[in-house]
């Protein structure tokens, strides 16, 4: 299968976003306080004393280096598919433990096993065919299964438009970009939707708890320059300066998300709990 383009460059975006802290990757401080997270998303969603992950077999799509498995470290039969998976190990060794990895895109992704949980929190949005994974999702998940999606939504339709015309420049590492009402329009294509249920509060609560200052490390005024820099030349050499420019400008007005409890975004972090009858 050829390689998108504009997957492949996601992946690399994404790449370079981890590396870049990867210095907290290796703080225990992190770890606790992404565990403390992950057990607010599920409290959220009804699963608060996490009952619900024993004895099935879960599958975690986009797994990331500090994904919801960082709650199951001993859990005999969790499953990650994470096609960076590779790059990632090395950034957070002691993340990894006993799970069954699959260093492999999810559409790609070949097991005969069916699935009682799956999740997939932050990778919808980076997939190569947004059809194809929700088609791949249904297919690995068992009868009566639950699916714990989580994704960033937009706000504004306007702006999630302006954002898919726009999204290499504006938005590199998320190929689609979609309201919570179309994603979950999406998936009801499939699964039977349980609940759709905003986690923006709990996203603010750990990434003022997890920015750079906390850990600190500020980046360098020289790494900002050259950042900029390179951006802007792309955007230029794209022919789509001004629309690099209008998000920015649109920032002022709308912050991308809710850093402080609550307050207007551009995005809201929604989590959609969803079940195969």
């Amino acid at each position: 299968m050829s390689i998108d383009p504009i997957w492949q460059h996601a992946q690399e975006e994404e790449t370079e976003c981890w590396s870049d802290i990867s210095y907290k990757l290796k703080n225990p401080k992190y770890f606790e306080l992404k565990k403390e997270y992950w057990s607010k998303i599920l409290d959220k969603c009804g699963f608060k004393d996490q009952s619900i992950f024993e004895n099935k077999s879960v599958l975690e799509i986009g797994c990331g280096p500090s994904g919801l498995f960082i709650n199951f470290p001993d859990h005999p039969d969790y499953s990650l598919v994470e096609p960076l998976l590779d790059s990632y190990q090395p950034l957070a060794p002691s993340a990894f433990k006993n799970q069954k990895k699959y260093p492999v895109p999810f559409e790609d992704f070949k097991n005969e096993k069916k699935f009682n949980i799956v999740v997939c929190i932050n990778a919808i949005d980076h997939c190569r065919n947004i059809e194809n994974f929700i088609d791949k999702m249904y297919e690995v998940a068992s009868t009566n299964s639950i699916s714990i999606i989580g994704v960033n939504t937009h706000v504004y339709g306007w702006t999630a438009r302006f954002w898919r015309k726009y999204q290499r420049l504006i938005d590199p590492m998320h190929p689609y970009q979609f309201t919570g009402n179309e994603y979950a329009k999406m998936l009801s294509k499939k699964f039977e939707l349980i609940s759709h249920i905003d986690v923006e509060d709990e996203v603010a609560w750990i990434n003022n708890r997890t920015d750079d200052e906390s850990f600190g490390k500020k980046p360098t005024t020289t790494k900002k320059i050259s950042r900029a820099s390179s951006k802007i030349i792309e955007a230029i050499q794209h022919g789509e300066f001004f629309a690099k420019l209008f998000k920015h400008i649109v920032h002022i007005f709308i912050p991308v998300h809710s850093w402080k409890d609550g307050g207007r975004s551009i995005y809201r972090h929604k989590v959609f709990v969803l079940k195969k009858s």
